[in-house]
């Protein structure tokens, strides 16, 4: 669509760098997930320890005030290979109830369905 309302044609549509646009622009997360498959847990470990040293998280990471990191740390942790880790947040009683509070009843449900038995 162009500022003033009208559509592209479809020849002159603007080309995704991607290789598969539709899905990128539905689901960025899973889109980048797919590229980074082979060094997911590297870029998760990365991520967690950036978050970490800049003081917005662990180990207490019921004070995040970041809503990203409250409803997805324990999918990061999981997939950095930080399964205890992901254990001990997941059933943290200050956890459970910063999740119960910002995201509902189904979000402490959510975070232990991503733990693996």
């Amino acid at each position: 669509m162009q500022a003033d309302g009208r559509s592209f044609p479809a020849q002159s549509r603007p080309q995704c760098p991607w290789r598969d646009c539709g899905s990128a622009r539905r689901d960025p997360r899973h889109h980048l997930r797919a590229e980074l498959a082979a060094r997911l847990p590297v870029v998760n470990a990365v991520f967690l320890d950036t978050i970490t040293s800049a003081g917005e998280g662990g180990p207490e990471w019921w004070t995040t005030p970041h809503e990203y990191l409250r409803s997805f740390l324990i999918a990061h942790l999981v997939d950095a290979e930080r399964i205890q880790d992901a254990v001990t947040v997941a059933t943290d009683f200050r956890w459970v109830s910063t999740r119960l509070h910002h995201h509902g009843p189904t979000a402490p449900i959510r975070d232990l369905s991503l733990v693996p038995p």
